[in-house]
């Protein structure tokens, strides 16, 4: 009976005990204040000042950016007059899109990441095949599985239906008119190709710079989407300002506490800086059956130095090639670690932009959190040897891994769930910016 009373008392000690700890305030030591210090968004003007703008001096250009708005939601930037920049970037959704793979003219290769918060990378699209926000905007218009259209279909587009607001920002464009209808020297179709390449040197540069204007003034909008502060953001000012804060309860201060630390969640190493991504790329072992082995940066930095639109391009507005393309000329471009590394996405409203990974093959933050804790590569040698006589890549090059097992209890994929849920705000913009202008 004695034995009984005691362990009564040691179970209720230690449920009180559990109750006291749970309504206790985290502490925090001075190296997780100052983590979570340089997570926090910055405010508008500090922030502004770090928009990476390579190769587009119009990129804060109010004229620029509402012209970007009626570009990015005019169905007519395609070849069918059904697909627009917002049908694969929805502004409900985080400028991101639902579907695992979008559908523009067909089936996207891969998941359409957020645009929020763009402005502030070096590279974009997810393996990095454009070194500017500029660039990125120009692809998806003549890829024929997105908005499937070519740069003198929308050059006249731009003479014609929008040659008042171009001028005022641009200068004079001509109406093209002496010109075939449809033509690019990037596209399938034979006959836009003979068109481009029956066009004059002095034609084709003058619709290569229309058009490289369109992708312009794309950024100029692009640019401006950026989040507010979330209730991260609110609880980090407090927490610095004051010593404690509220603003996240405990669970979700538990998650971004195993968020910051190197040797339990490890989110950190990847996920950092105010927009939660350091803007580099990672192999996660995700397969995606449809690309073929060497996909990822390995083949997307191979196209950004040989892009007729990047930093070096001659439609590139940098002004010292020599010392603002050092992205570009810097950048590594051979290594098994290339192979299927894709790039790190923002976290900046994660909760609202599913589903994830390069494939959009996971629905929710659960898988994706129970993929890290395990972080097995879902490549086998069976996948390697089935394309030996198609590849020289070597069997190390699928099987490397930027991830290692994290190992983390149920609970803690809870708290670190809740944390990622207090990374969601509204879009620091007045709601016409959100919409098809009138």
């Amino acid at each position: 009976m004695l034995r009984i009373i005691i362990c009564i008392l040691v179970l209720g000690a230690l449920g009180w005990a559990g109750f006291f700890n749970r309504q206790q305030p985290l502490s925090w030591s001075d190296n997780e204040r100052a983590t979570i210090a340089s997570l926090r968004l910055a405010d508008e003007k500090t922030l502004l000042q770090n928009v990476i703008h390579t190769g587009n001096t119009v990129w804060d250009d109010v004229a620029a950016a509402k012209l970007g708005q009626q570009l990015f939601f005019d169905n007519q930037l395609s070849k069918n007059q059904a697909v627009s920049c917002a049908t694969c970037h929805q502004p409900s959704e985080g400028f991101a899109d639902p579907q695992a793979l979008s559908i523009g003219i067909s089936t996207t290769k891969r998941h359409s990441p957020s645009l929020l918060g763009a402005a502030f990378s070096p590279w974009f699209f997810w393996d990095g095949r454009a070194d500017s926000l500029w660039a990125q905007a120009l692809g998806p218009l003549e890829d024929p599985a997105e908005h499937g259209a070519n740069r003198l279909q929308l050059a006249k587009l731009i003479a014609t239906k929008y040659k008042p607001q171009y001028q005022a920002i641009f200068g004079p464009i001509s109406d093209f008119n002496h010109l075939a209808s449809h033509a690019t020297p990037l596209s399938d179709n034979p006959l836009w190709r003979n068109n481009w390449q029956r066009m004059s040197v002095t034609d084709q540069d003058a619709v290569n710079q229309v058009f490289a204007n369109i992708g312009k003034s794309l950024a100029a909008y692009q640019s401006r989407l950026i989040p507010s502060p979330s209730r991260f953001d609110k609880f980090a000012a407090q927490l610095l300002t004051q010593g404690s804060s509220d603003i996240l309860n405990r669970t979700e201060q538990q998650g971004l506490k195993l968020f910051i630390s190197e040797e339990k969640g490890q989110c950190i190493r990847c996920h950092n800086g105010p927009f939660l991504t350091n803007n580099d790329f990672q192999v996660t072992g995700i397969k995606d059956p449809r690309l073929p082995l060497g996909s990822g940066r390995l083949e997307g930095i191979t196209i950004a130095l040989n892009s007729e639109f990047n930093c070096r391009s001659p439609y590139s507005s940098t002004q010292d090639k020599d010392t603002e393309c050092l992205e570009l000329d810097y950048a590594k471009s051979s290594g098994d670690e290339l192979n299927f590394a894709f790039k790190v996405p923002t976290l900046r409203n994660i909760s609202q932009t599913a589903p994830y990974m390069h494939n959009g093959s996971f629905d929710n933050l659960q898988q994706v959190l129970h993929f890290y804790t395990r972080a097995k590569s879902q490549y086998s040698d069976t996948d390697v040897e089935s394309k030996r006589d198609t590849s020289t890549l070597s069997k190390q090059s699928v099987t490397h891994l930027d991830i290692e097992p994290l190992a983390l209890a149920s609970e803690q994929l809870i708290q670190l769930e809740a944390f990622l849920n207090t990374l969601t705000s509204p879009i620091n913009l007045d709601d016409t910016w959100l919409k098809k202008p009138n």
